[in-house]
């Protein structure tokens, strides 16, 4: 996490073990991960509506989740997802809120 403002790195590992939070990757997100490490180019078109296809994944998995919400530092990236019901905040957003 990149949240200059969260003080407690361990709270979202915290938040998982407690079931305050469930964390959701698509398959295709680490084997991205994986091409991008190896320098090796794959692209996704599940849902072809937001600029970046990676991004596309991450959208498709909270749809199918379904997730409330999907927590990222690329929000603006994402901006028609909350018409679908789907929540865009950011780690320290709602690692704050989850910790109330």
């Amino acid at each position: 996490m990149r949240d200059d403002n969260l003080i407690d790195r361990a709270l979202p590992i915290r938040l998982l073990e407690r079931r305050r939070a469930t964390l959701l990757c698509p398959t295709a997100l680490f084997l991205e991960y994986e091409a991008v490490l190896s320098r090796a180019d794959i692209s996704f078109r599940l849902r072809p509506m937001l600029r970046d296809a990676a991004d596309e994944m991450v959208l498709e998995t909270a749809l199918n989740g379904p997730a409330d919400a999907i927590v990222t530092h690329n929000v603006k990236d994402f901006g028609p997802a909350p018409s679908f019901g789907v929540e865009i905040t950011t780690p320290g957003s709602r690692v704050r809120r989850l910790s109330r």
